[in-house]
């Protein structure tokens, strides 16, 4: 299975990117598969020269996390701090009656918080956990 494609164009705008920060070896975290997943994967934050948008210059493979199985709310430090952070950001920027989306929502621990006064939708690879969030009336 191939880990990831490098970006060698804007996603914005087609534009050529340059490299702010590159990391050479970066091993794939919580990935549990019944092969094992070897090799790195370089990571680099690239910056567009026509529109500035900041970006990563890979893109990972889809199906690397598609069976993820890490989620937020094992933890209840992890719990209770995105608790406070979703108390902080609607009061700081008055949340209410709002669509708030959550790319990488894991199995929507972080958006319940904001599901009685707004609607939500969180973006999330791994089925398992994309279905544990449905079930908990996340879309």
């Amino acid at each position: 299975m191939k880990l990831y494609n490098e970006v060698s164009k804007c996603r914005v705008c087609g534009g050529n990117l340059s490299s702010l920060v590159q990391i050479e070896h970066m091993l794939p975290a919580g990935i549990y598969t019944d092969e094992p997943v070897s090799g790195v994967i370089p990571l680099s934050i690239c910056v567009c020269s026509q529109c500035t948008h900041v970006q990563l210059g890979q893109t990972i493979s889809g199906d690397l996390y598609q069976d993820y199985l890490y989620t937020s709310d094992i933890s209840p430090d992890t719990r209770n701090y995105l608790k406070e952070l979703s108390d902080t950001l609607k009061s700081e920027y008055q949340l209410e009656n709002k669509n708030i989306l959550e790319i990488g929502s894991s199995d929507g621990s972080f958006l319940k918080n904001f599901t009685e006064t707004n609607h939500v939708l969180g973006i999330e690879p791994s089925k398992l956990l994309s279905d544990t969030a449905t079930k908990n009336n996340i879309e």
